[in-house]
């Protein structure tokens, strides 16, 4: 996996005082986890195989523009960019993922465990309620 290093910082470098930085540990099949802590203090965080992404992922069932990352009152939340391999929480599909508490969830089949400090939990919650977005995708028509 190739992470682009102006918004990723590998986690045993974080340890100054910051702003909400959720550690994601990416594990794809056959290989060692790589576990980072993401700055996303910005609106919009792209995933995909694409070099152009902020986070590149190589495995194959990433598309070149898999999914976003957001910043949101309250929390963060993951959408699929209407890939072909889609975002996952267990075996199900979702247009969007809540990212507001420790969560596994798959990209393509890519396994990603998010998790936040007791501190940024109670930096999300003063921010006010977390409006729920996750839903199921909906089979086509």
């Amino acid at each position: 996996m190739l992470f682009k290093s102006c918004f990723v910082s590998k986690i045993e470098n974080w340890n100054q005082e910051h702003t909400i930085m959720p550690k994601f540990n990416f594990k794809q099949p056959g290989q060692k986890a790589l576990k980072m802590a993401v700055e996303l203090d910005f609106k919009r965080v792209n995933i995909g195989r694409a070099e152009s992404n902020d986070i590149v992922l190589t495995n194959p069932s990433i598309s070149s523009n898999h999914c976003h990352l957001l910043r949101v009152k309250g929390g963060f939340r993951l959408v699929d960019n209407d890939s072909t391999n889609g975002v996952k929480v267990g075996d199900r599909r979702c247009d969007v993922i809540d990212l507001n508490t420790d969560i596994e969830f798959y990209i393509g089949d890519v396994l990603v465990q998010c998790a936040f400090t007791d501190k940024e939990f109670e930096t999300l919650d003063s921010e006010g309620e977390f409006e729920s977005k996750q839903k199921p995708k909906l089979p086509p028509l």
